[in-house]
């Protein structure tokens, strides 16, 4: 009986043991986070956060241009409008001339000329897709 006893005791040291080392092997063959692997995981959530704000900036644009009177292109997206917008914005901190950022926005003043039943001429469209943009978002940013 005593041979048992000091038989079950030393299997139980043992396994008690393999048990122990099971444990630090595993936290041991972890995978380890790296510097290189936070800035990655960092860069994604910058780049979605980036997307996420150029999505609400568009979203905002086109409620004011359509608040405004301007009928939006079928196609058009929000992260597009969002860069006319943000465009407008640095072209006006650059101090390009307002007549040649109108220039610049005749497609889409144009197509909102077209869409307004005669509504809307293309001067108050170019007007306000900049006065949009200036007064709504370039302050934003």
């Amino acid at each position: 009986m005593h041979l048992t006893l000091v038989a079950c005791v030393s299997a139980t040291l043992v396994l008690s043991a393999c048990s122990n080392n099971a444990d630090a092997l595993v936290v041991d063959s972890a995978p380890q986070t790296t510097k290189q692997d936070a800035a990655a995981l960092s860069a994604k959530s910058d780049t979605a956060a980036a997307r996420e704000s150029l999505e609400q900036i568009g979203i905002s644009y086109a409620d004011a241009l359509i608040d405004s009177g301007l009928t939006m292109p079928p196609m058009s997206s929000n992260a597009t409008l969002a860069q006319i917008a943000r465009g407008i914005c640095s072209q006006l901190a650059a101090g390009t001339s307002e007549s040649e950022i109108r220039e610049q926005l005749r497609p889409f003043t144009l197509y909102a000329v077209s869409q307004s039943g005669g509504e809307l001429d293309e001067k108050r469209a170019e007007q306000t897709y900049l006065a949009v943009a200036r007064d709504q978002i370039c302050d934003d940013q």
